[in-house]
């Protein structure tokens, strides 16, 4: 960083101010030489009204217009009658040519954010947008560089002076993170932000919404720094970004929108780009098309471009933009100089993207602004509070499906924090519909076709085994020859598994057990290995016998599903069971019951019917869901445990 540079450093003496000033000086004493009376209050009105001219260009401007009021007030000297009505009418005259060559420049000072008159603008529909995922592979933001001939200089907000012209800022969007506003506040040095609202996608042109905007507007107001905004654009019709510049001011519209609102588009030098092949002069239609919205929004619009861009017209019209429009230049010098080598009109300079500031995570943009607003601008729209309806304001969601159930158990509540009212309280087996996954630890739900939010580390996908219960017995002997060691887990059927009476194939079978979750003590295990190894285990009380290939000790699990349809499906194809072993037949008050291969009237199938005094074995009953699980013919099947009796 060079030393004698008078904005960061605030030590260079600036021999052409000081004889401009001497200038002004030698003219403010003939101004006193013409009017006796009340001559130096209007000379302090004057220079007053003409403070925000500056520049070797300006200077000229300022004492011609003051040798003209000279010349003015000397003929109303000599006519005294006249004099208070001719001061008037200078002090008129004064402000209004002042006005005129002040809004001609790029740049200006003033006590408040630029408040336009509006204008009405040709109906746009505002396009619904999505908020953005932060990994968003389509934002096109990632994909294009500005091209501001390297990264710049290495700049802390510790090292920035202030000016009373000049103001200070960055420019941030979802790929600075959360920012701390109020640690960003404190140091005193940034004041104002250029804020990324949204997007359109280079691959389908859709407009989505940067997930931090909301929050970025918001937080940044009410720490107290000046809030401005800029809109990524990949328009490839007016319309297009009409339809942008609609969007943008609509999704402004409620925060205090201080500094200028920006036109950025780049990448259309990219033969991949839906801007490939985009003549200059539609591409500058396009950013005069949004503009010119924008400003007759009552917003002050501006273009963001590199320099290398603006040089020469080389993809922009500048002439025609900088005629009437700010402009933002980006250009990174690897030392820090007054100004950037950009020789056209700018009243914006993006400087370094190597910029720190406490409070922003990595590096920011850093910027400055050639005109200083002392108050902030109120919202246009002022029918209700920004964010009152957003309980995700400063989370970052990302998409998830599936379906989720608690651990253990979890409360699901109406915001994504503890501060939210418990909506209800679930338990393992009740599963939910995920729909995001936030930032902040937790999880986006919908319940019962309401959005919840619970702890992400409190749900899970899977149902937790049911262990069937274990009643103490006596280890009954093996038979002679097999020996078993002694073993405490628990095992369930891979598919399905004979339970039989003594360890051998050709043993009476006592029962059937089968994949569906449910877990047997398991007490020994032969010593025989391979294929004719036996397990031995706890079954309904009773000491059984099962081939250990057939069991196991891990949970199938079944892959979770991406619709609400599939996650009833899923629901029920995971629905665990109380082991049970006993016979029933159906109740009295019906005549058949179906018999389903789900335990589910909408998604299980009926594969046979129950009749009246037909006996079949039940193996497992859930007692929260009602239904029962069957051996009917051979075949597992499930039935309402209401229409069975034993």
């Amino acid at each position: 960083m060079i030393k004698d540079n008078q904005f960061f450093n605030g030590n260079k003496d600036n021999n052409k101010k000081d004889s401009e000033n001497n200038v002004i000086k030698e003219e403010e004493k003939k101004v006193e030489n013409v009017v006796e009376v009340d001559k130096k209050d209007f000379n302090e009105n004057l220079d007053e009204d003409l403070s925000d001219i500056d520049e070797e260009e300006d200077v000229v401007k300022k004492n011609v217009l003051k040798e003209k009021l000279i010349e003015f007030i000397g003929f109303c000297n000599k006519n005294r009658k006249k004099t208070i009505i001719a001061l008037i009418i200078a002090v008129v005259i004064c402000i209004g040519v002042a006005t005129v060559v002040v809004l001609g420049r790029n740049g200006k000072t003033s006590n408040t954010g630029t408040e336009l008159g509006t204008t009405q603008n040709e109906h746009v529909d505002v396009i619904p947008a999505e908020v953005g995922d932060i990994d968003d592979p389509n934002d096109p933001q990632l994909q294009n560089s500005n091209n501001s001939g390297g990264t710049g200089a290495q700049m802390s907000a510790t090292d920035m002076k202030k000016t009373s012209s000049m103001s200070n800022g960055i420019d941030v969007s979802k790929f600075q993170g959360k920012i701390d506003w109020d640690a960003v506040a404190a140091t005193k040095k940034i004041d104002f932000v250029m804020i990324r609202v949204g997007y359109r996608t280079d691959n389908n042109g859709v407009i989505v919404e940067d997930p931090y905007a909301k929050y970025n507007m918001q937080e940044a107001a009410d720490a107290g720094i000046k809030v401005g905004v800029y809109f990524f654009s990949t328009a490839t019709t007016k319309e297009e970004a009409l339809e942008e510049a609609a969007w943008t001011t609509n999704i402004i519209a409620k925060y205090k929108i201080t500094y200028p609102v920006v036109y950025n588009c780049e990448g259309f030098t990219d033969t991949q780009s839906r801007m490939h092949g985009i003549s200059n002069a539609d591409r500058t239609d396009y950013a005069i098309a949004f503009l010119n919205y924008v400003k007759n929004e009552g917003y002050e619009p501006m273009l963001y471009a590199s320099k290398t861009d603006l040089d020469n017209s080389t993809y922009w019209d500048t002439n025609k933009i900088s005629a009437s429009y700010k402009v933002w230049v980006a250009q990174y010098p690897d030392q820090l100089t007054e100004k950037s080598s950009y020789t056209g009109k700018n009243a914006m300079w993006q400087y370094t993207c190597n910029g720190s500031v406490s409070g922003v995570n990595g590096l920011v943009d850093m910027n400055i602004a050639y005109f200083y607003y002392e108050n902030a601008s109120e919202p246009k729209d002022t029918s209700g509070a920004a964010n009152a309806d957003n309980p995700e304001l400063g989370v970052v969601f990302t998409e998830a499906s599936g379906q989720v159930t608690a651990k253990d158990e979890t409360n699901l509540r109406s915001l994504p924090n503890t501060s939210g009212d418990i909506i209800v309280l679930i338990k393992n087996g009740t599963f939910v519909t995920l729909l995001a996954n936030g930032d902040n630890g937790w999880s986006r739900l919908q319940y019962n076709g309401t959005t919840v939010y619970a702890l992400t580390k409190y749900l899970t996908d899977k149902a937790n085994a049911v262990v069937a219960p274990v009643t103490p017995v006596a280890t009954k002997a093996a038979p002679s020859g097999m020996t078993f060691t002694d073993v405490n887990d628990q095992v369930t059927a891979k598919e399905e598994a004979n339970l039989r009476e003594e360890p051998s194939a050709t043993s009476l079978k006592i029962s059937t057990i089968y994949s569906d979750g449910t877990f047997y003590a398991r007490t020994g295990r032969s010593t025989i290995t391979g294929s004719d190894e036996w397990s031995r285990i706890i079954y309904n009380g009773k000491t059984v016998y099962v081939k250990s290939d057939l069991v196991t000790t891990e949970v199938k699990v079944t892959q979770a599903p991406t619709t609400a349809a599939e996650g009833e499906k899923y629901k029920a194809q995971t629905m665990v069971f109380t082991a049970i072993n006993d016979k029933v037949t159906i109740t009295s008050n019906v005549t058949t019951v179906n018999l389903r291969d789900l335990p589910s009237t909408t998604y299980g199938k009926e594969m046979a019917k129950l009749k009246t005094g037909e006996y079949v074995d039940r193996i497992g009953k859930n007692d929260s869901t009602g239904w029962s699980k069957l051996i009917y013919n051979g075949t597992t099947l499930y039935a309402t445990s209401q229409y069975l009796k034993n």
